[in-house]
């Protein structure tokens, strides 16, 4: 992998990564058929086209809800015992059905020399902690989720409360840059005061390494 070197001026000390479809993307339709051969039931939500059970599953985006509520309403049947399973399986197929990009994370072992590494994700608690056990987070200061947050990112508020907590680490949003998959997400960082690069080529990482050096030299 060819390496552009950035030199940092001083207005920029942080970089905060989205994860999903920037770090890794879920292969679901590997954990769809692994859960139907395990379990007899399809978890894909394009599947699953009741409101009630769409509902359930973004309450757990933001923490008002978990995932052992939504599998209870997508399987009223299910004893503690399966449920106990399901969840057990579910953080595995989440850790191995993964599509992980690896050229960034080695990228950002160089960029953890020069610039601290935070995230700031939608991710649900049980997602997280498979991340965690992964090593996905491992490079980065801390990690911002919406469940923590109570909202997603694309909702409006998300980036103030962003920014009230990196006053812990003494940062403001000029001397940070933001790296997200998803436009919406970048225009609400914009207009909050950020940088931001909006990476959409996973699992190339040469066009961000040229957008990052093209906003350190600007």
């Amino acid at each position: 992998m060819n390496s552009i070197i950035v030199y940092r001026p001083n207005m920029i000390k942080a970089l905060i990564f989205d994860f999903g479809s920037v770090m890794y993307r879920t292969n679901w339709e590997c954990m769809d058929h692994h859960f139907f051969q395990q379990h007899g039931f399809h978890i894909r939500l394009g599947d699953l086209p009741d409101e009630k059970l769409l509902e359930a599953y973004r309450a757990s985006d933001t923490g008002k809800g978990d995932l052992r509520s939504f599998f209870l309403c997508l399987q009223p049947t299910l004893t503690k015992k399966k449920l106990d399973a399901v969840l057990r399986t579910y953080h595995q197929c989440y850790i191995h059905c993964k599509i992980v990009n690896h050229d960034l994370l080695r990228w950002i072992r160089e960029l953890k020399k020069s610039y601290s590494l935070f995230g700031f994700t939608d991710v649900k608690q049980e997602h997280y902690a498979a991340n965690i056990e992964a090593g996905i987070y491992k490079e980065f200061i801390r990690i911002f989720t919406s469940f923590e947050f109570q909202m997603t990112k694309a909702e409006p508020g998300a980036f103030s409360k962003l920014i009230v907590a990196l006053t812990s680490y003494h940062l403001s949003p000029s001397e940070c840059v933001f790296i997200d998959d998803y436009l919406p997400n970048i225009e609400h960082a914009q207009k909050t005061g950020f940088h931001t690069i909006h990476y959409i080529s996973f699992p190339d990482i040469q066009p961000l390494q040229h957008a990052l050096s093209a906003l350190l030299h600007a």
